[in-house]
């Protein structure tokens, strides 16, 4: 073959298998490390996609479990006694957040010993987990949320105050407290929007709601009275 022809076919050859071009990592520089890639994690190195499951809370000892019954009873007594069992119902908090609202309510006077914070934490915590979805919660309107709170008058009741003291101390100051500031375990009344909703008032009175019992024999003058007294501590103007 001729020096030309021979020429030809090694310029075809090289052509059609060209030489890759170096790396980093195969000509490295002097003195410099090549980068190393990071370690992939454990789950996508067992190519599971999911996070990496938290071990698990620790449990609470024997002396710190109660029965369904004993949990229900100390609901009624400790929460109910101020929200509605749909709120309760409705919070995924767990076990530490319900000894945290548990603790917070005791300090602010509710009824429940030392003793029966955590045993009531893990109950809640039991039969309302965070791991399940909650009831959907019933809703009103903008509406009626606002005529629950909205005062029906500024004025005072026309009432015995002092006669409603007497009232008040004998058959309400054992849960709200002397003052109405509810140290004894139930809710605030010196600021309830009820004081300004007679009607509402004496429903309440009339009916109960929640732990607070019905006291169905008061008369409206009674009501009147006690309404009168609460008004006064209140601040509101006569």
């Amino acid at each position: 073959m001729k020096r030309g022809a021979w020429s030809i076919a090694f310029l075809a050859v090289s052509c059609a298998n060209p030489r890759p071009a170096p790396t980093a990592s195969s000509t490295p520089d002097a003195g410099v490390s090549p980068v190393q890639p990071a370690p992939p994690s454990p789950a996508v190195a067992s190519g599971d996609s999911k996070a990496i499951p938290t071990p698990p809370a620790e449990q609470p000892s024997a002396a710190e479990k109660i029965t369904y019954e004993e949990g229900m009873l100390l609901q009624g007594q400790v929460c109910l006694s101020c929200h509605s069992i749909e709120l309760i119902s409705t919070s995924r908090i767990g076990e530490a957040g319900w000894k945290a609202e548990v603790v917070k309510m005791k300090n602010w006077g509710t009824l429940v010993e030392d003793g029966q914070v955590a045993p009531l934490a893990f109950w809640l915590a039991v039969q309302y987990p965070p791991t399940e979805s909650p009831p959907i919660a019933a809703r009103i309107t903008p509406a009626k949320a606002i005529a629950a709170v909205t005062p029906t008058t500024r004025q005072r009741v026309r009432g015995d105050s002092k006669l409603g003291a007497t009232l008040y101390q004998n058959a309400c100051a054992s849960c709200h407290g002397e003052d109405a500031l509810g140290l004894g375990g139930g809710p605030v009344l010196v600021e309830t929007p009820a004081l300004y909703q007679p009607a509402q008032f004496a429903r309440l009175i009339r009916h109960g709601a929640g732990r607070m019992p019905a006291f169905p024999d008061f008369k409206q003058e009674q009501i009147n009275a006690v309404l009168s007294f609460l008004q006064s501590l209140s601040g509101t103007p006569g």
